[in-house]
Order: structure tokens, then sequence, then C-alpha cells
């Protein structure tokens, strides 16, 4: 009767060692797998933040780009501001300049999606320098005299556009030089 003890007890641990065992690779087999669809998540949002991020950022910089080419041009006839008839000309491109910032909007959007909010925030601030300089140039397309009044709120908004598209700049390197999530 020993023997036949002996033969169930070494049965019952080989049977439970290997229950044990297989329950071991199951739980390391599904922690591998949630780490490996988690550093996959990861990846593929850093992906999606950096195409988005460098979709802003050329648009943005493309309108900039744009706004300094319409100051460059008004310097030629600033004298006459608002009345000759390259004005009305300048006025028609700025209002459709202004309209096609929509592709600027919807990456503003984009941006906000892919997160952080920091950096959909910085998104909105260079938005917002970007109008505001355009608005400066337009009311001096609409005739508003060129005074030292205007020429210092013209570059004050420039400055805070700059301000706003380095702070972007900041946010979104944050983003990539911390650890992912």
């Amino acid at each position: 009767m020993d023997q036949g003890i002996a033969a169930t007890l070494g049965a019952g641990i080989g049977i439970a060692g290997t229950l044990g065992a297989s329950y071991l690779t199951y739980a390391a087999t599904r922690h591998q797998t949630r780490a490996q669809i988690h550093t996959e998540q990861v990846r593929w949002l850093r992906d999606e933040r950096k195409t988005a991020y460098l979709a802003f950022l050329d648009e943005a910089e493309k309108r900039v780009e744009e706004l300094q080419g319409h100051r460059r041009r008004f310097s030629g006839y600033m004298e006459d501001a608002g009345s000759s008839p390259e004005w009305e000309h300048e006025r028609q491109l700025m209002q459709e300049w202004y309209d096609q910032l929509v592709v600027l909007r919807r990456l503003i959007t984009r941006v906000s999606l892919a997160g952080p909010r920091s950096v959909g925030a910085a998104a909105l601030g260079v938005w917002a320098g970007i109008t505001t300089v355009h608005l400066a140039l337009f009311r001096l397309c609409r005739g508003e005299a060129v005074s030292d009044a205007w020429t210092q709120e013209y570059e004050r908004s420039t400055d805070r556009l700059f301000d706003a598209q380095e702070q972007f700049t900041n946010e979104a390197r944050k983003v990539f030089e911390e650890p992912p999530l």
C-alpha cells in the first residue's frame, strides 16, 4: 500500500506542477502580449502626433511667410495707404488668404485630438498670432493711416506670433523628449 500512496502522491504532485507551470506560462504570455500591445499603441500615438505637429508647423510657417510677403509688398506703396488701385487688389488677396486659413484651423483640430492639451493650446496661440498679424495688415489695406501706433501694433503682433510659434515648438518637443506613456 505504501507504494500505491507514493505513486498517487507523486502523480498528484506532477499534475500540480504541470498545472502551476501552465498557469505561469499563461500569465507570462498574457503580460508579454499586453506589454507588446501597449508599446505598439504608444508608437502609433507618437507617430500620429508627429504627423499632426509637422503638418501644422508646415502650414503655419507657410502662412507666416505669406504674411511677411504681404508686408514687404505693402512697404512699396504705404504712402497712399488704402487709396491706390494696388490696395484694392491687396484687400482682395488678404481676404482670399484669410479664407484659406480653414486648412490651418483643421490642423489645429488634428493637433488637439493628438494631444496633449498643452500642445493644442500652443497651436491655438499660433492661430491667434497669425490672425492678429493678418488683422493689422488688413487694417492697413482698408486705408487706416500708417502711423507709429500702427507700426508698433504690427511689431507687437509679430513678436507675439513668433513667441507663440516658439511655445508650440517647445510643447511639442516636450512630448517627444518625455518617456512614453
